[in-house]
């Protein structure tokens, strides 16, 4: 059994200079020519004991591009998003490698300089007879470490394509883009028939929670610093909020315990039947548990 090396300080701060080093490659958003992406690509395919696929070598300028261009080719629709690889997204678990070779000498780590290269190109699929090769996203947004824009795609490619995101909480352009782009559109329906927890916060973020609760005309039922706030809400109407199983609903205003990376503490509305009485009552159902063994769990 290998024994185990301590890492020295000074190591310590190598390490913390490459983790930037690294990061500011993995965010890089400047493109590549098709030569600089043969050239990167050829010492993967020599690391994996592969011959390079040179007559079926395509570049392109996104993911679902290079999905199109996959199925363009093979004729088949069966690729998915575990089969590639990450390109410059790689650099996160490369940059231990790198320092395990060069700053704590381990050894059989002789192939790593053939793929370090990669992290010059954006995603890549890698098959014997065939390679497709993304450009990188003309655009990155981040919130800490989350993808994050307010107003546009936080991760965008040239063509157009790219992903909506929230702190981290991925939007489907189709369904849910719209929250990104037209926020003033959000309406308390569209937020009470969300039943995604997380989008449904994203909305209320978007909304605010103060003018949801305002616009919801709720009433107050149950504060507890423990368990959250439980609200009655009804339509003007005087109809209660339903969801789309068409049961009557209390809200449930919770915060959640465990700080997000930029220290700040998530909030979340959760439905919970109307036949809730107290915040504890309401908390322990969304785990479905007993309200006196919850108390006692979250005591002990």
């Amino acid at each position: 059994m290998a024994e185990t090396q301590q890492i020295t300080e000074e190591q310590i701060k190598v390490f913390e200079q490459m983790t930037e080093e690294y990061n500011k490659i993995a965010l890089d958003t400047s493109r590549f020519t098709v030569e600089e992406a043969k050239q990167a690509l050829k010492g993967v395919y020599e690391a994996g004991g592969l011959t390079f696929p040179e007559n079926n070598f395509h570049v392109v300028d996104s993911i679902n591009a290079l999905f199109k261009k996959y199925k363009e080719i093979t004729g088949l629709d069966n690729l998915s998003g575990s089969d590639l690889n990450l390109g410059s997204l790689d650099a996160h678990w490369l940059k231990y490698h790198v320092f395990y070779r060069d700053v704590l000498k381990h050894e059989g780590l002789e192939k790593l300089q053939l793929l370090e290269p990669m992290l010059k190109v954006g995603w890549f699929l890698m098959c014997d007879d065939l390679c497709i090769v993304s450009q990188k996203p003309v655009y990155i947004g981040l919130s800490g470490t989350r993808l994050h824009a307010e107003n546009r795609k936080a991760l965008e490619f040239a063509d157009g394509k790219g992903i909506y995101a929230w702190k981290g909480v991925l939007l489907k352009e189709k369904t849910h883009g719209w929250i990104i782009t037209n926020p003033e559109k959000i309406t308390v329906d569209d937020i009470m028939k969300e039943n995604n927890a997380e989008i449904r916060r994203v909305m209320l973020e978007r909304f605010g929670f103060d003018r949801f609760f305002e616009e919801a005309d709720s009433k107050l039922l149950d504060d507890d610093p423990k368990h959250g706030k439980l609200y009655e809400i009804a339509f003007p109407d005087d109809e209660p909020i339903k969801l789309l199983n068409d049961e009557p609903i209390k809200l449930l205003k919770v915060i959640n315990s465990t700080a997000e990376p930029d220290g700040t503490f998530k909030e979340y509305i959760l439905p919970v039947p109307e036949d809730m009485q107290t915040s504890l009552q309401a908390r322990a159902w969304t785990f479905d548990c007993d309200p006196k063994e919850f108390e006692f769990e979250v005591e002990t």
